[in-house]
């Protein structure tokens, strides 16, 4: 039998096209059930570090950025959102790198996935899982301290050489990693 042009296109696109039957009959659809939330409720806490770091660091870089008390808040609140999403995107992923046979895919525009209603479920099962929740109320409070020393690095007469304000100010201004010693600083004094 002689293998024409034409007859090795055809044999090329029909293994092509089982080969992408396979990966689409279903198999990398997983169930968002009680298997992955137990393993999510195990990779959660060892991971919510990243999100309060992450946050920290934002807070830090950008005291003093906007003129207005409103655009501050505005500004940080809207940046926690996104560092909650990443938080909870990267979470998956890894829940699907770990737990999930083979991981990602060898193609790296398919891997397994959650179908739409069971992405939402979670998304909303790592987005309010306790020990989120408890590090976003931990950041929100340390929005308003961003807020305050972002008062005073606009204003600096309003924190006085020497003062316990600029001292603070100057804590936060050595790096991001001060900034939390700065936030209990502050705390231990009110």
């Amino acid at each position: 039998m002689k293998l024409t042009t034409a007859k090795l296109k055809q044999l090329i696109k029909e293994e092509f096209d089982g080969f992408i039957n396979e990966i689409d009959d279903g198999k990398d659809i997983v169930p968002f059930d009680d298997k992955a939330k137990k393993a999510m409720d195990e990779m959660i806490p060892l991971q919510v570090s990243t999100l309060f770091d992450s946050a920290i660091k934002l807070f830090a870089n950008n005291i003093g950025r906007y003129s207005g008390r409103r655009s501050d808040r505005q500004f940080f609140e809207d940046n926690l959102k996104i560092k909650v999403d990443e938080f909870v995107g990267h979470i998956i992923f890894d829940y699907f790198d770990q737990y999930i046979p083979g991981g990602l895919d060898i193609m790296s525009d398919r891997f397994p996935d959650f179908s739409g209603d069971d992405f939402e479920l979670a998304h909303d099962y790592i987005e309010f899982h306790p020990e989120t929740k408890r590090v976003v109320a931990q950041l929100k409070e340390m929005i308003d301290f961003a807020i305050k020393m972002s008062q005073f690095k606009k204003n600096p007469s309003a924190a006085p050489q020497g003062s316990m304000a600029k001292k603070t100010l100057d804590l936060i201004e050595a790096g991001p990693n001060h900034f939390v010693q700065a936030f209990e600083l502050m705390g231990s004094l009110l």
